[in-house]
């Protein structure tokens, strides 16, 4: 239906039914006739792909106040990356809509809340919340829930959804909207799911270009003729072709470990006796705390990840008690922690008996390990035993550079990969070494004992010949 049939429509329904007009309130826009067909999609899980400026936000903030101003009672809520992102995205979007059709509210910017008259809420909130306050947000029911900046989420955002926001919309028959650009981020799961390789949900989606919008669309194409007329060639580039083109395009250069199923997995240790384990571990609250298990054995010159997860929300004796757990299976002879919480890894040595003591991870030139630890990845050297590092394989599948530096990007999600590299750093000088010269910490030890020894005896012969 087009625009102005839509626009007839709706004239028609006020003029017969007078009083059923007063109590609906219309923020759809006749004039930009993309955004009407998106908000006359009353579909229950869509997808929104389209280029910078389309509008895409502006678009759900007219499908928020529609729904919490024509249903009493209803609950709505949108996502971004933060808190601070997702009020500078679609408070004044949202503010602005619900003014212009002179619906009464209240707004408390700081908690990133509005109240309506008719008891609905538009509620703000950041997936960098910690996990308690995550849950109890998202322990609510919803009539609609957003999802912005979908192409820059590199937290699980399967799980988000599957666990936490598919289950909140039961009660309500609510809806969900991912949107967002295609980034340069490569395997994200807003890719796969624009993609249609997320099965799990009857996803419909939107995909268009900003030059389908009446009121940008002009300034987009020129701008994009200008970069065609002066490089031709530049429709090869990334950026080119997710921000002008919307499609996704991820700088392989950038990867910053290259994980291979075919190479880099393995579907159990072999059969080996002597075999030795080393934990690594990344703290964090707010973020998830990770844990990467690995072993070696004379045996073989490859390094084996038996498992390598993720938890969000665990204070030091949540952490404490995995570590025990794990050690009673997989007796370690290394534990590698994040080091930038000293009082936190004192605490669990003195107060939660760890199994053995805790060594603070090795931070120094990290771009340099990294990339160390990517050739090692490259050569087939590391081994993922199949199906228990899930974590750790979605994080290196997204982990870029920023590029022309020797930072990680920011936007990606990096705490399984980090509990690895500290753990892959300590036993990087076993297994790398030739089988023949390998040596076990007791017979590293007892070398070094037996040298000392030696030394002691050759100074004390030194000693009995000057007197």
């Amino acid at each position: 239906m087009s625009s102005a049939s839509l626009l007839a429509l709706n004239q028609e329904l006020k003029r017969r039914f007078p009083q059923a007009a007063k109590k609906h309130y219309d923020f759809v826009d006749y004039n930009f006739k993309r955004q009407a067909e998106i908000l006359a999609d009353n579909r229950q899980y869509q997808w929104w792909l389209f280029t910078r400026r389309f509008g895409k936000s502006t678009t759900f903030a007219k499908k928020a106040c529609g729904v919490a101003a024509n249903r009493p009672n209803s609950k709505v809520l949108y996502l971004a990356l933060t808190l601070q992102s997702a009020k500078g995205i679609l408070w004044d979007a949202v503010e602005g809509e619900l003014k212009r059709e002179k619906v009464e509210f209240r707004s408390y910017e700081n908690e990133g809340e509005f109240y309506l008259k008719n008891n609905s809420v538009i509620k703000f909130f950041g997936v960098d919340s910690n996990y308690k306050e995550m849950k109890k947000i998202l322990g609510q029911a919803y009539d609609l829930v957003g999802i912005d900046e979908s192409g820059s989420m590199t937290i699980d955002v399967e799980n988000l959804i599957m666990q936490m926001i598919d289950p909140a919309l039961i009660d309500r028959q609510g809806s969900l909207v991912m949107l967002g650009t295609a980034e340069n981020i490569p395997a994200t799961f807003y890719q796969k799911v624009t993609e249609g390789k997320h099965l799990d949900l009857p996803w419909s989606g939107h995909k268009g270009s900003t030059e389908e919008s009446p009121y940008t669309g002009p300034a987009f194409k020129a701008k994009k003729e200008q970069l065609l007329k002066s490089n031709p060639l530049v429709v090869n580039a990334s950026w080119f072709k997710a921000h002008y083109l919307n499609e996704w395009s991820s700088d392989d250069e950038l990867i910053i470990i290259h994980f291979n199923q075919d190479i880099n997995t393995a579907e159990k240790l072999p059969d080996f006796n002597d075999w030795i384990f080393g934990l690594g571990v990344d703290l964090g609250f707010n973020d998830d705390s990770s844990f990467s298990l690995n072993a070696i054995s004379r045996k073989s010159p490859y390094l084996y990840t038996i498992k390598s997860f993720k938890t969000p929300g665990m204070d030091l004796t949540d952490v404490s008690n995995t570590i025990k757990k794990i050690y009673q299976e997989y007796p370690f002879t290394w534990l590698i922690i994040d080091g930038a919480n000293k009082q936190g890894i004192e605490e669990m040595k003195n107060r939660h008996k760890l199994p053995i003591a805790p060594v603070a991870a090795e931070k120094q030139d990290k771009a340099t390990f990294l990339r160390l630890m990517d050739d090692d990845y490259k050569q087939g050297k590391i081994k993922h035993i199949k199906g228990e590092c899930r974590a750790l394989e979605t994080e290196q599948k997204s982990l870029v550079w920023i590029k022309d530096s020797n930072e990680e990007d920011p936007r990606c999600q990096n705490h399984a990969n980090d509990s690895q590299l500290y753990i892959w750093r300590k036993m990087r000088n076993y297994f790398e070494a030739e089988v023949s010269e390998w040596k076990t910490p007791d017979q590293k030890m007892e070398e070094q004992f037996l040298k000392e020894s030696q030394q002691a005896i050759e100074e004390r012969e030194e000693m009995s010949l000057l007197f």
